[in-house]
């Protein structure tokens, strides 16, 4: 009798569970917030001539190389969200953003996004390195590090700069 009444209470137990609805996980992706028709035609065709810009790799700091969506309680202390997840890996999500912003801004599709094909090499390298990518207090915050390399001549920096932060 006392089988019964446990294999009765757990069936219970394990049924209760099952008919919990389990809350739904929201995808966020980042999108360039341009004008899709700021680069003609005309501006892609003359592309031809201009030299390629590579962008990425783009390095994410270790706490932001996950699904989760990343939330600063404090200076010291980050939420992982288990309901609301970036779509695909932040890291690629944020290399083709800036190709779609700078091709707009360039006028020209000769920007191409890391990793590239080993016979298309872009005569510059845009490089960053992202420390911080959160929200604290309803604001959004970036920390970034970036470089522009000549491509041809490897380690050759010709711009360095660091982001808001």
């Amino acid at each position: 009798m006392l089988k019964l009444l446990t294999y009765a209470v757990l069936l219970s137990l394990l049924a209760g569970c099952s008919t919990q609805p389990s809350q739904p996980t929201y995808l966020y992706q980042l999108n360039a917030m341009i004008d899709s028709r700021a680069m003609s035609a005309e501006s892609a065709y003359a592309a031809g001539g201009q030299p390629r810009v590579g962008v990425g790799p783009v390095q994410l700091a270790s706490y932001l190389d996950r699904p989760q969506i990343v939330t600063r309680l404090t200076p010291y202390r980050i939420e992982l969200d288990d309901f609301h997840h970036w779509a695909g890996k932040l890291q690629e999500n944020i290399t083709l953003v800036l190709v779609d912003v700078l091709q707009a801004e360039l006028g020209s599709d000769a920007v191409i996004a890391y990793p590239w094909h080993r016979a298309v090499q872009p005569a510059y390298l845009l490089t960053l390195d992202i420390g911080r990518f959160d929200a604290e207090a309803g604001q959004l915050l970036l920390q970034v590090r970036w470089t522009l390399l000549e491509g041809r001549e490897v380690g050759r920096v010709l711009l360095h700069g660091a982001g808001p932060g």
